[in-house]
């Protein structure tokens, strides 16, 4: 990026676009797999948690723009992001059956959801289709 205008198509536009199709959705993932009881009160908790950090970071990046210009807080959440990756990666599973757990208030015996390597846009648009009233 070299000019402002660049900073607020894609930090304003793509990253607000990209938050919001993903943040919720990926709560949702994240609960279903990971909990049987309560989803809906650690869904608020994430959704909770999202509002809390930008409270906690958006003042952090505003002084950065103030201090060093429109560039440096993109140049900070990158590297954050980088440094980050590596960690999750190696430290936070997909799945509960990745660690011999089972979902939190689930049976022992509880039968773990079977994932395939399926195309998932193909998967939603196949389940749409057979969803479909017959005309």
């Amino acid at each position: 990026m070299t000019l402002p205008w660049q900073f607020f198509l894609t930090w304003g536009v793509l990253t607000g676009f990209g938050t919001g199709a993903v943040a919720m959705v990926l709560g949702a993932t994240v609960v279903n797999r990971w909990f049987v009881t309560r989803r809906g009160t650690i869904m608020g908790l994430l959704a909770a948690s999202t509002a809390t950090g930008s409270l906690l970071f958006l003042p952090g990046l505003a002084a950065l723009v103030h201090r060093f210009g429109w560039q440096a807080p993109v140049m900070a959440v990158a590297a954050v992001t980088l440094i980050l990756v590596p960690f999750v990666a190696l430290f936070l599973p997909e799945h509960p059956g990745d660690r011999g757990l089972v979902p939190h208030g689930a049976e022992h015996d509880h039968a773990l959801l079977q994932y395939t390597d399926q195309n998932p846009l193909r998967s939603a648009i196949a389940a749409l289709l057979a969803g479909r009233p017959e005309t």
